[in-house]
C-alpha cells in the first residue's frame, strides 16, 4: 500500500483507464504510420515503446515490437485498410496535438477521449486481430516507457534506466477490499503482468523458427533431447523461466528466461518476419597508466595513479537486412539505396573500448579504419550469437534459476560438449538461421562451449560500460579493451540512427577535452569527472543545477559535452552572474 502524502496527487481510475487507453492508441498508430512529429519535435516515437522494467530483456520488447508491426501492417493490407487508416492517424494526431503528457493527467477533465468513428471501427478491428496478450503487451509498453528514462553518458551509451516518478492509482474495490488501500503503484503490477506475457508471446513465436516438416511437440514436464538447433532454442527458452524480485518492491515478481535462448529465437524470428537490423558501435580510446592500460582485467580507478581519460574516436553504423545467402543470414546495406531509411528496425547499441599502444588486428585493432573493415565484414548472426552466449543468462536478484549449463547438456546431447573452433572475426560454420538449410549446425551447446573459450580468452564476462560501486556513489567506466558488446537493444530507424551518431561524433571532434572514468547522473544525463570523491558528492546532491556549476567550475571545457537544456542553463546563470558581478567567470 502507499500513502501519498498531501502534497502528493493521485490518478483517478477513470483516467488511469483513458490514459491506457490512449497509449493504445499512441502505439498503434505508431507501428502503422510511423513516428509523430509535431511543430519540430518527435511526439510519440519509437522510443516510447521502450519498456524498461528491471529485467534486462530490452531485446525481447523491441523484436515484439517489430513482429507485431509487421503483423498489424500485413493484416492491414489483406483488408485493403492500410491507406485510410493512416489519413484517419494524421486525423486523430492533429486533433490530439495539445494532450498533455501522462504526469499531468490526474482526472478524466485532463485527457481528451472519444475519435473519429471510422478511426474506433479500424482500431477495435486491429484489438480483435491481435487478441489479448498482443493488446495488453503493446500498451503496456507504451505505458511503462512513459515512466522512466534511460541515463546516457556523454557519448551516448546508456548505463541504466531511473524512474521519473511513482504512478499513484485509486484502487479499485475488489482491491481495497483485499486490504490494498485507497491507492498504490500501478506500474509495478504492468511489469508482472507484462513480463509474464512478453514470455508467453516468445514461447508462442517461437514454433515459427521450427523446420519444415518438424511438427510442433507440446512441452512435457521436463525438457527433452532436441535435433536442430531451432528447436533446441526453444526447448530450453521455454524450461529456462524464473522470477527476479524486484529491491524496490519484492512482492511484483519479473518473469525471466535464458538470454541466450531468447537471442537465438529472435534472431531467427528476425530473419522470418524480413526485420532488418541495425547496428550502432561507438568506439572509444582510454589513456592513463601503462599498467592499468595493459593489464588483462578491468583496474578499478583507485588502482590508477594518474586520471584515466577517454575519447570518442569512432562510430559504425550498419544496416543489415535478412537474405538466404549464408544458410540464412542478414546482409550490410545501402539503407537510402535499399529504400529503407525510414523503416523500423532492430537496433542494437554497442560499444568498443581500445588503448592506442595495445596490440591486435581486427576488431582489436588499435586502427579505427582497420575495426570498421572487420565490423562490416563479420557476419552479423555470428556477432550477435556471441554476445548472446557471453552475456549473463539471467538478471541479479533471480530466484532459484534452472541450471541453464545442464539443461544446454539435456537438450543439446553430449556431441556438443567439444566446442568447435571459433574466433571473433572468423565466424562458425553452419551459423545461418534457416532452419530449413542441411548445411547450418544443429547444435547451439557447440557455440555456446566455444564462446565460453573466447569470452575467457578475450575477458568477455564483464563488458558493461560503467558500474556503480555501491548505493548513491559514482559509476566507474570499464578500463581494459573490449573488442565489441552490446548494451542497448531497441527500436529506431537508420535515417535517425546515422544522424544521431554522426552528430555525436562530430561534438566529440570539436573539442580536446576528454571524458573521464568517474559518473554522476543529472536526471537521465550522465556527466563525467577527473575526481572520484567529488562524482560521489554530485551523485548524492538533488539539487540538479548546482551539479552543473559545480562540474562547469571543474571542468569548463565540459561545456562541450552538456545536454541542450543543461548549457542552456548554465550560459543563462553565468550571464546573471557576470551582470551582477557577483563571482569572476
Amino acid at each position: 500500500m502507499v500513502s501519498p502524502s498531501k502534497t502528493r496527487r493521485v490518478r483517478s481510475l477513470e483516467a488511469w483507464d483513458a490514459l491506457k487507453q490512449r497509449n493504445l492508441e499512441y502505439a498503434i498508430n505508431l507501428l502503422v504510420a510511423g513516428e509523430w512529429v509535431a511543430n519540430g519535435s518527435v511526439k510519440d516515437g519509437y522510443s516510447c515503446l521502450d519498456a524498461k522494467v528491471g529485467s534486462e530483456r530490452c531485446q525481447e520488447t523491441a523484436a515484439l515490437v517489430l513482429i507485431l508491426r509487421r503483423e498489424i501492417i500485413g493484416y492491414l493490407d489483406d483488408h485493403g485498410l492500410t491507406h485510410g487508416f493512416k489519413f484517419l492517424i494524421e486525423k486523430y494526431r492533429f486533433r490530439h496535438a495539445d494532450d498533455k503528457r501522462y504526469n499531468e493527467i490526474f482526472t478524466i477533465d485532463d485527457i481528451c477521449v472519444g475519435s473519429d468513428e471510422r478511426y474506433d471501427r479500424i482500431k477495435e478491428s486491429i484489438i480483435d486481430f491481435m487478441g489479448s496478450d498482443w493488446t495488453i503487451f503493446l500498451c503496456y509498453a507504451h505505458t511503462i516507457a512513459s515512466f522512466s528514462v534511460l541515463s546516457t553518458t556523454e557519448c551516448g551509451i546508456p548505463i541504466r534506466y531511473r524512474r521519473l516518478s511513482d504512478i499513484l492509482v485509486e484502487t479499485t474495490p475488489e482491491q481495497r477490499d483485499a486490504g490494498l488501500g485507497d491507492y498504490h503503484d500501478a506500474e509495478f503490477p504492468m511489469r508482472t503482468e507484462f513480463t509474464e506475457i512478453s514470455f508467453r508471446l516468445i514461447d508462442k513465436l517461437s514454433t515459427k523458427i521450427l523446420p519444415q516438416g518438424v511438427s510442433e511437440v507440446p512441452f512435457g514436464e521436463k525438457p527433452r533431447r532436441c535435433y536442430t538447433a531451432a528447436e533446441q532454442a526453444r526447448e530450453i527458452f521455454h524450461f529456462s523461466k524464473a522470477i527476479k524480485r524486484p529491491g524496490c518492491r519484492e512482492e511484483h515478481l519479473i518473469t525471466v528466461g535464458s538470454f541466450s535462448a531468447s537471442v537465438q529465437i529472435l534472431l531467427r524470428l528476425c530473419w522470418v518476419y524480413g526485420i532488418p537490423l541495425t547496428v550502432c558501435m561507438p568506439r572509444l580510446r582510454y589513456d592513463g597508466s601503462a599498467s592499468a592500460c595493459n593489464g588483462k582485467y578491468a583496474v578499478t580507478i583507485s588502482d590508477v595513479d594518474e586520471p584515466v581519460t577517454y575519447k570518442l574516436t569512432s562510430v559504425t553504423v550498419i544496416t543489415y537486412m535478412p537474405t538466404d545467402e549464408s544458410g540464412g543470414s542478414f546482409r550490410m546495406v545501402d539503407s537510402k539505396e535499399a529504400g529503407i531509411e525510414d523503416e523500423p528496425c532492430w537496433k542494437l547499441l554497442g560499444y568498443s573500448m581500445y588503448d592506442n599502444s595495445q596490440p591486435g588486428n581486427f576488431l582489436t585493432s588499435p586502427s579505427d579504419g582497420k575495426f570498421t573493415e572487420a565490423l562490416e565484414q563479420v557476419d552479423l548472426n555470428h556477432i550477435v550469437s556471441i554476445f548472446g552466449f557471453f552475456h549473463e543468462e539471467y538478471p541479479a536478484k533471480t530466484e532459484n534459476p534452472p541450471d541453464i549449463d545442464e539443461m544446454y547438456r539435456v537438450v543439446c546431447g553430449d556431441e556438443g560438449d567439444v566446442g568447435a573452433l571459433m574466433s571473433r572475426e572468423g565466424g562458425f560454420d553452419g551459423c545461418g538461421v534457416n532452419s530449413n538449410e542441411n548445411s547450418n549446425t544443429n547444435n547451439l551447446l557447440s557455440i555456446r562451449n566455444s564462446v565460453t573459450d573466447l569470452s575467457q580468452k578475450h575477458d568477455l564476462r564483464d563488458t558493461f560500460i560503467a558500474h556503480q560501486r555501491g548505493p548513491n556513489t559514482s559509476y566507474q567506466m570499464q578500463h581494459k579493451p573490449i573488442s565489441f558488446t552490446f548494451s542497448h537493444m531497441d527500436v529506431s530507424t537508420p535515417r535517425t540512427e546515422e544522424l544521431k551518431w554522426a552528430t555525436m561524433l562530430q561534438k566529440h571532434k570539436s573539442t580536446s577535452e576528454p571524458m573521464f572514468a568517474s559518473l554522476f547522473t543529472v536526471v537521465n544525463a550522465v556527466y563525467s569527472m577527473s575526481d572520484k570523491d567529488e562524482a560521489d558528492r554530485l551523485m548524492r546532491m538533488n539539487n540538479n543545477n548546482q551539479k552543473i556549476r559545480d562540474l562547469m567550475k571543474k571542468h569548463p571545457s565540459h561545456i562541450a559535452f552538456l545536454r541542450d537544456d543543461h548549457r542552456q542553463k548554465w550560459e543563462r546563470w553565468a550571464m546573471e552572474k557576470q551582470k551582477k558581478n557577483k563571482v569572476k567567470l
